[in-house]
């Protein structure tokens, strides 16, 4: 299942940042990626519509949460 959703979160960020899916297996961070901060929060509201989650204050604000979810 964590494969799974680590495919369906990387297809996302590919699909709406136009990124290519080499690219993302090199990253280790989304900025290196090109996104800015305002990309990470369109990326999180997406993540949590697209799974019925939300994430709490404390978890967004714990460094590269994000990057860790789809990276690695």
């Amino acid at each position: 299942m964590q494969k799974q959703i680590e495919k369906e979160l990387k297809t996302i960020l590919a699909e709406c940042f136009d990124i290519n899916a080499d690219e993302l297996e090199k990253a280790d961070n989304l900025f290196i990626l090109g996104l800015d901060p305002r990309d990470v929060v369109k990326l999180v509201v997406g993540i949590e519509k697209k799974y019925g989650i939300k994430f709490s204050e404390n978890e967004l604000t714990k460094k590269d949460l994000i990057a860790y979810l789809i990276l690695h």
